[in-house]
């Protein structure tokens, strides 16, 4: 596997390091440096603004100046350079970061420390108003000017079309962070039967009856009775955090149930709706059996947690529904995928003690649906008033809080959570929740769900069991020119399912031909980025697989990012 250096500054800013020092205990600070002054029974000694410190255990007895000390060793067997940051180079030695000490001046380049310089010879590829960028090794890096170098002077070539363009892009977090989505055209009142407000189409409910869709029986738009559910539910993006963050926060709300669904809205098909100890019954029996058994670590839970069968199908303002003509990067809002952590809460929003009557553990889940404005309004798209007959007993269910989403769950998500059971009772239709997003657990590699119909000139499939961030930012398939092209999301989404495209990725017309093996590069929300070669090797599913399920393992993941404790 090979990894982008995004990925490797992660890994080190996920390390946790900490520097074993003797003198602590004997009432004296450690030492930043490893100069020892003085040695006695307990240990190494140093000076240090005037005072004596501890020479830490990290330093290994050299006294040798490492720019890496206290953090981290000094590397002893090893020079080469794995990652540069701002601090100096890095190496591995034991499977530990180390600090590579180098007696002569290091090439340096504009592009560091987000990307390594190339090597000599190199050809570039792109310029952009920072500098020339050439390939090494899968990933991106930056041209010395004043090494002997093979260049082109102009920047790379862009082939546009009406429908697609043809480009390589760098793919870091930069590029994810700084995306926006396009104003909302103006609407014109062009809503059918739903309502125009603040330029956005909403769903209109009946305040006087516990459950209406439309204001039919009410005396239609605009009598004493009809409402408009609020504007803020019905913009996309809006969810109280950014998406490439993960606050480690909680928020409040409620949620209802859905059942079963192989049709996703994020089409991600079995994935995550097959699990190893729910008892399916009829087409899912069949189905999630042929499912586990071809594919067990996608089945498979993570230590303390129960999560496969656990899905969510957000709020529909979780996605771009009502503008697929959008201009721009209309996958801006990233869900598919994303991972959260729900516990069933009192009525009054307080927390079930363990052992106290009513409490279960909390359940991991994933997004892999979404909770419709266009056929469920008063449930997936309502922030207001259209709740408060049927949870007027909740403290956040009417309304949901400005910064909370209402989450649908599947049946085994909501029966976990009510009876601690996948097969359990749930005699509530709907329940209090507090909720946060939460790191994807790391279970094997990411499989690509590849669809029918594909070859060279044309391929669609979903990514999934993505760890850490969950969403997917940026895919790239590199074809024969050697050219890594941006994939799309699919463009020929339903309406019934407009969120499809957030799952969906298809390469863009006239970028091929892609010949078998394929290699992929895939960026999550963060801007980490990690490379797949050789990760389709056929278009046609093997004899045994499942009809119209053709899965393939990718040979990488994300790296681990571990569940924080709830503040």
């Amino acid at each position: 596997m090979k990894v982008s250096f995004a990925l490797l500054a992660a890994a080190l800013t996920y390390k946790t390091v900490s520097a074993a020092c003797f003198a602590e205990s004997l009432g004296y600070n450690c030492c930043e440096g490893c100069d020892v002054v003085e040695t006695d029974g307990n240990g190494d000694w140093g000076v240090e603004n005037g005072q004596w410190c501890g020479i830490p255990s990290s330093c290994n007895g050299s006294s040798a100046t490492c720019w890496s000390l206290p953090d981290y060793p000094c590397c002893t067997t090893t020079t080469e350079v794995i990652y540069t940051d701002s601090q100096g180079n890095w190496g591995s030695e034991n499977g530990e970061w180390c600090g590579i000490i180098s007696d002569k001046a290091t090439d340096t380049c504009w592009s560091q420390p987000d990307y390594p310089c190339c090597s000599a010879n190199t050809e570039a590829v792109m310029e952009d108003e920072q500098g020339k960028w050439g390939i090494e090794g899968g990933n991106w890096c930056g041209i010395i000017e004043n090494k002997t170098a093979t260049t082109t002077d102009s920047p790379k070539t862009t082939t546009t079309t009406s429908k697609t363009s043809n480009t390589s892009s760098k793919t870091d977090s930069k590029y994810n962070k700084d995306r926006k989505q396009s104003p909302y055209p103006e609407a014109k009142g062009n809503c059918g039967s739903w309502a125009l407000i603040d330029n956005v189409c909403c769903a209109e409910y009946c305040d006087n009856e516990d459950s209406t869709q439309g204001c039919g029986t009410c005396g239609g738009h605009g009598s004493a009775h009809c409402k408009v559910v609020d504007s803020f539910a019905c913009r996309s993006g809006d969810r109280g955090y950014d998406f490439y963050d993960i606050p480690n926060e909680f928020h409040y709300s409620r949620s209802t149930h859905f059942g079963l669904t192989f049709g996703g809205a994020c089409g991600f098909g079995l994935y995550q709706v097959c699990g190893s100890d729910h008892h399916y019954t009829g087409e899912f029996a069949t189905m999630c059996d042929a499912f586990c058994k071809a594919y067990p670590t996608l089945c498979k839970d993570p230590a303390g947690y129960s999560y496969r069968g656990n899905f969510a199908a957000p709020q529909g303002n979780y996605y771009t529904q009502f503008w697929g003509s959008l201009e721009g990067d209309q996958d801006n809002y990233l869900s598919c995928g994303e991972c959260f952590e729900v516990y069933k809460t009192k009525e009054d929003g307080s927390d079930y003690k363990p052992g106290e009557p009513g409490y279960q553990p909390p359940v991991l889940l994933s997004v892999i649906d979404s909770c419709p404005c266009s056929a469920n309004g008063k449930w997936c798209c309502g922030s207001e008033w259209d709740q408060c007959q049927e949870v007027n007993n909740f403290k956040y269910g009417c309304p949901v809080p400005k910064d909370s989403i209402h989450l649908d769950l599947s049946d085994i998500a909501m029966a976990r959570l009510q009876s601690g059971s996948s097969n359990g009772e749930m005699p509530a239709g709907v329940i209090p929740n507090k909720y946060r997003r939460v790191p994807c657990p790391r279970l094997g590699n990411m499989y690509i769900w590849l669809r029918k119909d594909a070859g060279p000139y044309w391929f669609s499939f979903s990514v999934v069991n993505s760890a850490g961030f969950g969403a997917i930012a940026v895919l790239e398939a590199k074809n024969d020119a050697g050219e890594w092209v941006k994939m799309v999301r699919d463009p020929n989404y339903t309406m019934a399912r407009p969120q499809e495209r957030y799952g969906v990725w298809v390469t863009p017309q006239d970028t091929g031909p892609y010949n078998l093996p394929i290699d992929l590069r895939l960026t999550d929300g963060s801007g980490v980025t990690v490379l797949a070669e050789k990760a389709i090797k056929s278009f046609d599913p093997p004899a045994d697989s499942i009809k119209g399920y053709y899965y393939i393992d990718i040979g990488v993941n994300f790296p681990e990012i571990p569940i924080p404790d709830p503040e």
